[in-house]
């Protein structure tokens, strides 16, 4: 092993050791810049309230405490409205609920989004730690939700619409003294307007939002849960909608909730509609479970607020998003290829 040959071995390792320095700090940046990537991600999330997995599943707190990090504690008042077409529950006459942001957001520039909610047969009353929590997650996001404090049927047990009344609440709060001046400082804005309902709540949904839209306001988006397949006027559901059903739920059984998803999806395909059959839960799954509190606050977040992070979250195919977060199941007798969860269009 003459000396020529031993240089020419000092060379090959010195070369092989710069090609490993090089390989070792080009790895350590990508790393480095993945870890930005991540960071900056996360951050964005929690300014929105976009944190992986359900953000708020803390119970918001009326007294105005936080809920979840990025998201906005929230406070609730009743006032009275009226002029409702279904009859007040006993509320000594403050027959409408406000849960709104208890911190600067609602507070000042143009305010908040507002979001509007009608109940099921039974009144507002009946399920209200459930509609409560519900409406208050919704709110954390950055939203004025009102709901009426209405009964479901008449005195002769004949049913009425509680959706319907929701425009008129809509009409009367958009006035240049809202009825709650007097139990909140909260400012909204009716640019775009977003509506959901349960049960019942949700049964004339459409017609609800037909007539909004015939009044002048924007609906930009439609949440209805358990509900709304008798209703003849599903082609106004031509805004983003969110379907929700539950697989245990025979009141409204998930095949006649992805027909209507299937009915109004081609009104506007690329508008962004959501269907989710949950594996768990019945026709109170919102009541009772609340598995979907959150995404239904980020479906408006998206297509009310117009927040991409939201919009992210709901359409997305990472596996924090809606999709792959929530157990869901098929609607029985369908052919389903997302088997019981599908975002799509947004």
């Amino acid at each position: 092993f003459g000396a020529q040959e031993f240089g020419r071995a000092v060379c090959r390792l010195e070369a092989a050791a710069l090609q490993a320095r090089r390989e070792l700090q080009s790895s350590a940046l990508k790393m480095a810049l993945a870890r930005l990537a991540a960071a900056a991600l996360l951050s964005g999330r929690m300014a929105t309230g976009e944190l992986p997995g359900h953000a708020s599943v803390s119970l918001p707190s009326t007294a105005g405490a936080a809920v979840g990090m990025g998201l906005h504690p929230v406070s609730q008042a009743s006032f009275a409205i009226k002029g409702y077409a279904c009859p007040d529950e006993a509320q000594d006459g403050k027959n409408t609920k406000i849960f709104y942001p208890s911190d600067a957001e609602c507070s000042s520039g143009e305010g908040c989004e507002v979001v509007l909610f009608s109940h099921g047969t039974h009144g507002y009353a009946e399920f209200a730690k459930g509609y409560d929590a519900w409406l208050q997650t919704v709110a954390s996001h950055g939203f004025v939700v009102l709901a009426p404090l209405t009964k479901g049927t008449f005195a002769n047990k004949s049913n009425c619409e509680p959706a319907l009344d929701l425009v008129h609440a809509l009409k009367a709060s958009s006035a240049s003294t809202p009825p709650w001046a007097a139990v909140a400082t909260v400012k909204a804005q009716f640019d775009r307007v977003g509506l959901m309902g349960h049960s019942a709540g949700a049964r004339l949904l459409a017609s609800a939002a037909r007539n909004a839209s015939k009044s002048g306001y924007n609906v930009a988006a439609a949440v209805l849960s358990h509900g709304g397949t008798h209703d003849a006027n599903t082609d106004a559901l031509h805004m983003p909608a969110f379907f929700m059903d539950a697989q245990d739920d025979d009141h409204v059984h998930p095949e006649n909730m992805y027909d209507l998803f299937e009915r109004v999806y081609p009104l506007n395909p690329k508008s962004g509609h959501v269907f989710v059959n949950l594996a768990k839960g019945g026709h109170m799954e919102p009541s009772d479970l609340g598995q979907l509190s959150d995404w239904t606050a980020r479906f408006l977040g998206c297509h009310v607020k117009g927040r991409p992070t939201s919009c992210g979250r709901v359409y997305g195919t990472e596996s924090d998003d809606l999709c792959r977060s929530v157990e869901h199941v098929g609607a029985p007798g369908r052919s389903d290829p997302t088997d019981g969860c599908n975002a799509t269009g947004g």
